[in-house]
């Protein structure tokens, strides 16, 4: 892989660790590549405060992962729901074979932002979903994150 800004965030990642503060915990798997990612968010007022991200996985999943914190960071909920793989391709220059890694950041975003909304404000709610090749468990908290979070769905 011969473009910088992939290379670029696949050996230095952006927002990678915990987020002690965050309110969303999203764990995407891909059952072909055995690559893995949590990302930890801090929703507020409909927008994304902050994210980090953990990573078990290939450069291609590092970069993706990098690259989407910092596409979402600061935005509204409504801008994440518009995030496909490609645009995030698109940003990295992510070669066509391995668009999946892309696809599964992206995925785990748009499940962050239907989990967050379709739960009441003050109650946590955790899901599980099956797409194609990945598996997403998403998980809003009501109190901070040592006390709530649950690895019991760790992929």
């Amino acid at each position: 892989m011969e473009n910088e800004k992939f290379l670029d965030h696949a050996r230095n990642p952006r927002n990678v660790g915990l987020l002690e503060d965050a309110n969303v915990v999203i764990q995407a798997g891909d059952s072909e590549c055995d690559d893995k990612q949590i990302f930890f968010i801090r929703i507020e007022d409909d927008k994304v405060q902050d994210i980090r991200f953990l990573i078990e996985g290939c450069e291609t999943t590092i970069a993706t992962a990098s690259v989407v914190t910092e596409m979402i960071k600061g935005q509204h909920l409504d801008t994440v729901l518009t995030i496909s793989d490609r645009s995030i391709a698109a940003l990295d220059g992510l070669p066509e074979e391995k668009l999946h890694c892309a696809e599964m950041s992206a995925l785990a975003m748009h499940t962050a932002v239907h989990q967050y909304r379709s739960t009441a404000k003050g109650e946590a709610s955790s899901s599980v979903h099956t797409f194609d090749h990945s598996r997403i468990v998403a998980q809003v908290l009501n109190q901070p994150l040592e006390q709530v979070y649950s690895s019991e769905y760790d992929l």
